[in-house]
């Protein structure tokens, strides 16, 4: 399969890469607003390269729009309706139907965050995928299988609340531990003070469910100790903002586990 990548950020790059890597596929483009970075991806996969929507070919048996969600409109809007190839975006949230005025169009989307500069183990990645047809949609399955062994076909709906539920998981977990990074910084201390504690949370989450396996003070229902620590972060300038999360996070635990303390 021919492809054209339209995107040279962290996800274009990854799977770029990736399908060079696995020589099964061709890259033929690598348009980006961009040019230097379009060049750079380019140079990497032995393709051509372009920053000029009108130069894009129109030869490809794949277009893979992987940019921003909100410049995926964009693009499409720029690109001519009668590409013959299938055109998909990488998008979480964005639905199939952006892309519907192409005769053929789905999705595939990394389930994972990236980053240019760190190695991705692509096999343990899964790839949801949806595209207009049984026929495209098989395509998109075998184009996923040469990376990845696991391949989810799920609708739009279905993607958007992964992606809501993926953000919970690694985003705000992400931002929490930022937090309780900065609190042991000032104090003097390292992350590494709490990293079996970290280690420990997830393994649980994962093996038993992370309802089931809820604890601290709000789950026991210990108002004092909650009290202390959300007067600790209020009263400190530096931590203030910190104190509305911890109390917001505490009430929804101390309401949800209520009964069952």
């Amino acid at each position: 399969m021919t492809i054209v990548f339209l995107g040279s950020g962290n996800v274009a790059t990854h799977l770029a890469k990736s399908f060079f890597e696995v020589k099964v596929h061709q890259i033929l483009q690598v348009f980006s607003p961009t040019l230097a970075n379009a060049k750079t991806l380019a140079d990497g996969v032995g393709a051509k390269y372009t920053d000029d929507p009108k130069e894009i070919f129109v030869e490809a048996d794949l277009y893979m729009i992987a940019l921003k969600d909100d410049a995926v409109g964009q693009i499409v809007a720029q690109m001519p309706k009668k590409l013959k190839g299938l055109i998909v975006h990488t998008s979480g949230t964005n639905d199939v139907m952006v892309l519907d005025k192409f005769d053929n169009f789905g999705v595939f989307y990394p389930l994972q965050t990236f980053k240019k500069n760190l190695e991705m183990a692509m096999e343990n990645i899964p790839f949801l995928v949806e595209a207009n047809s049984t026929i495209n949609t098989q395509k998109l399955i075998d184009l996923a299988q040469a990376i990845s062994p696991k391949v989810f076909v799920l609708d739009s709906n279905q993607r958007l609340n992964v992606h809501i539920a993926a953000v919970f998981a690694c985003n705000f977990v992400n931002y929490l531990l930022t937090i309780s990074h900065e609190l042991l910084t000032k104090n003097g201390l390292e992350l590494t003070i709490i990293e079996p504690l970290i280690q420990k949370t997830i393994e649980n989450a994962l093996t038993f469910k992370p309802e089931n396996t809820q604890t601290g003070p709000a789950f026991r229902g210990d108002k004092t100790v909650v009290e202390k620590h959300f007067l600790a972060l209020a009263n400190d300038p530096q931590t203030t903002d910190f104190a509305q999360i911890y109390r917001l996070i505490s009430q929804q635990i101390a309401d949800r586990y209520a009964s069952k303390c």
